[in-house]
């Protein structure tokens, strides 16, 4: 390697100095070619790059009173870090861990990660709906479509009191269309199933065919009913209303209605029913604001106002079913008991 000595190094930085006061620009490179217009410095090589200060944590966070924009290479982590003045702090200005939009190497995904606890936003211009809202194009497709050939085409997850996936619609398609071709159409679960509910819907809920687990093997314990009769006696029937405007957001059934109070059949038949609850919101000023957030293509509401919580008990009508019959089958042999003590005498 040869050494400038002190005439050339003098004569390089007077041609330096010439040159950056003469053109207010800088050019490096091997071709002689100008820099560009819109550049102060404009390196320019096919075999070399340019190496910024590379420093730790702790050498970087010594510096004093950097600049707005000062860069350099972190070697703690091997990040690239630039100093935001307005903010007084140095910033990521790439991490491959922590760029919004991550392109994996060896694969064909694309990773969206959370940089600064913000949302993704596809479609329209919105902001704290949710952290991933899509708006589908025109109202023509659907929001996000999901296909897969041997798992879940969508998979929503909550760790907490909430939803795992929330649907609604402000049109006469569905909130949430599901299908198979082998598989179901939809799974829910819920690992509470003390006090929640694989599936809430608020509103009517509409099937051509239900099934439930009643396969012997899935079972134990299993004995014929006894006194079915009697349980049935124990019963207080009822027509009601419910107090549709009081819980308006529960979205109550109207008009009069035929069951059991939950807490007579508790002291009858326990196991048919569940302590519950429920988040009471202002539903109807949130769809009016939807609507008028959306004829203006402007961002909605994030969700309804929440009014209070209500616990409630929820009974299993389902399993009344079964001792009615056998309370049907002692009814039927006890008229058949008596029917033949009635033969008996006629024919004496």
């Amino acid at each position: 390697m040869r050494t400038l000595n002190t005439i050339q190094a003098t004569f390089l930085i007077l041609l330096f100095l010439h040159n950056h006061h003469s053109i207010a620009q800088v050019g490096i490179n091997t071709s002689g070619s100008n820099p560009h217009a819109s550049a102060m410095l404009d390196i320019n090589s096919n075999s070399k790059g340019l190496l910024i200060p590379s420093m730790s944590t702790a050498q970087r966070d010594a510096i004093s009173n950097p600049a707005d924009g000062l860069m350099i290479f972190n070697t703690t982590n091997g990040i690239f870090y630039y100093y935001d003045a307005a903010k007084m702090t140095w910033q990521e200005f790439y991490s491959p861990l922590n760029s919004i939009w991550t392109k994996e190497d060896g694969s064909d995904d694309i990773l969206v990660r959370d940089v600064n606890d913000d949302n993704v936003v596809i479609g329209s211009v919105l902001t704290d709906l949710a952290r991933l809202y899509v708006r589908g194009k025109n109202n023509t497709q659907p929001a996000i479509y999901g296909y897969s050939d041997t798992h879940y085409g969508i998979y929503g997850y909550s760790s907490n009191s909430t939803a795992g996936v929330y649907a609604e619609t402000f049109s006469g398609f569905a909130a949430l269309y599901a299908t198979a071709n082998q598989g179901h159409g939809m799974y829910a679960r819920t690992s509470n199933t003390a006090s929640r509910f694989a599936g809430y819907f608020a509103g009517d809920v509409f099937t051509t065919g239900a099934y439930l687990p009643s396969y012997s093997k899935l079972k134990q314990n299993a004995e014929n009913l006894k006194g079915a009769m009697t349980i049935l006696q124990q019963l207080k029937p009822k027509t009601y209303q419910y107090k549709t405007e009081e819980y308006k957001s529960m979205n109550l059934p109207e008009g009069q209605r035929y069951g059991l109070m939950a807490e007579e059949l508790e002291a009858v038949l326990p196991q048919l029913v569940k302590d519950t609850d429920t988040q009471l919101h202002d539903w109807d000023t949130y769809y009016k604001a939807q609507e008028a957030a959306k004829a203006a293509d402007e961002p909605m509401l994030t969700k309804p106002e929440l009014i209070k919580e209500v616990e409630f008990k929820a009974v299993n009508y389902t399993e009344l079913i079964p001792i009615m019959i056998a309370a049907m089958q002692e009814q039927q042999a006890t008229i058949e008991a008596m029917q033949q003590q009635i033969d008996a005498l006629k024919a004496n």
